[in-house]
């Protein structure tokens, strides 16, 4: 509940670990239906680790130092993530 108001606070975005997970089912599905059962397209473990942070409406900032990179570094997954759609 704390997270959630301190979301509002601050104008992000924040769902519920169930609709985190929703999300990235949704993103995963879309994601295997486009690359029509082709393997090299499918996210690597760092790359969901990014979407799970967007998804919890964690901005790129956040992202990067969550996970000991570079804000470029985060910004290319990203970027890398949403291509891949």
């Amino acid at each position: 509940m704390v997270a959630a108001v301190e979301a509002l606070q601050y104008s992000r975005t924040f769902f519920t670990s169930r609709m985190t997970e929703m999300v990235l089912d949704g993103y995963l599905a879309n994601s295997q239906a486009l690359t029509n059962g082709r393997r090299g397209r499918e996210l690597k473990s760092r790359q969901r680790e990014i979407v799970q942070l967007v998804a919890e409406g964690k901005s790129t900032k956040e992202i990067s130092s969550i996970l000991r990179m570079s804000v470029k570094t985060a910004e290319t997954h990203r970027h890398n993530i949403m291509s891949s759609c």
